[in-house]
């Protein structure tokens, strides 16, 4: 039996991959592991010996967003089949993600910027100049 629960990460994308880096580490116990999609994070419980309930689920979410210091400018909903981790408060999260650390380059800006095609965000610039492409040519 295949188990895999969808995580939508709104106003988070670009965190996806430290997110479910992050996750997985808590996901070991249970024999379960997060992979990064764009725009969430699959976990596959597929493997595990016993029934992670969504409450689980919820608990090692907020424990990720405590230790990426973003706990304070972020919500986590069960949402019929998904979980949704959404960003409510974006200056909350980008100083989160600074003193963290997981905002690894210096030369980050002090807002995030954000697709106005798809509502990717992310603290750099460039990246935002890359992931534009994907609109214009197809990526």
């Amino acid at each position: 039996m295949v188990r895999v629960v969808e995580v939508t990460l709104e106003g988070l994308q670009g965190l996806e991959a430290e997110f479910a880096t992050r996750l997985t580490e808590r996901l070991v116990d249970v024999g379960g592991m997060a992979l990064p999609k764009s725009g969430s994070v699959a976990i596959d419980l597929s493997w595990t010996s016993r029934e992670v309930s969504a409450q689980e689920l919820l608990r090692l979410l907020r424990s990720v967003l405590e230790e990426l210091g973003i706990a304070e400018g972020c919500e986590v909903v069960l949402d019929e089949d998904r979980l949704v981790v959404r960003a409510k408060d974006r200056d909350a999260v980008l100083e989160g993600l600074r003193r963290s650390g997981a905002l690894r380059r210096p030369q980050a800006g002090s807002e995030l910027h954000q697709c106005p095609h798809c509502g990717y965000v992310t603290p750099y610039e460039e990246l935002l100049r890359e992931h534009l492409k994907i609109h214009y040519i197809g990526l």
